[in-house]
């Protein structure tokens, strides 16, 4: 009886190992590759009304991963992040980018690129994070490599 209590327990513990190791390797793996990204970016020039004109609207194929790699280069902000208020009468660039696998929305980042450093990145099933777009002296932003993948036009 205590060898069948025993295999059991095996058994058990190899199931929640292959589980909790398929949730840990193939999540990241389904997020961190997606198979396409849509770019939209619109410019709000009327502050009041908020109702932007979208001046490039896109789907990419290729070049999914490496926007998605590019975006997250720089790991997730710790702790608090704010942006700047946005001026009355300066037009600013909207920024959305809906990664996708298989059909699935696997993250979405917006930017209202202002002035601030920071992408607002939410992945399947996790609370938002902030990104910085900004890679330090002597590195290209991420706006600089968006254009170079994608030719999405840079903010003003």
């Amino acid at each position: 009886m205590r060898h069948l209590w025993l295999k059991s327990g095996i058994a058990v513990c190899a199931i929640v190992v292959v589980a909790a190791g398929d949730r840990f390797l193939s999540y990241p793996l389904f997020i961190g590759h997606p198979d396409s990204v849509h770019i939209v970016v619109s410019v709000v020039t009327d502050h009041r009304s908020q109702k932007p004109s979208t001046i490039f609207d896109q789907t990419f194929s290729q070049q999914a991963t490496d926007v998605y790699s590019e975006l997250v280069a720089g790991g997730p902000t710790t702790g608090p992040y704010s942006c700047p208020m946005i001026g009355e009468n300066r037009p600013y660039y909207h920024y959305e980018l809906t990664f996708t696998r298989w059909g699935i929305t696997t993250a979405t980042a917006t930017d209202d690129a202002v002035g601030c450093m920071f992408f607002s990145v939410r992945n399947l099933f996790s609370a938002p994070e902030g990104y910085s777009w900004y890679r330090g002296e002597g590195h290209p932003t991420f706006w600089m490599r968006l254009y170079e993948l994608t030719n999405a036009p840079q903010p003003q």
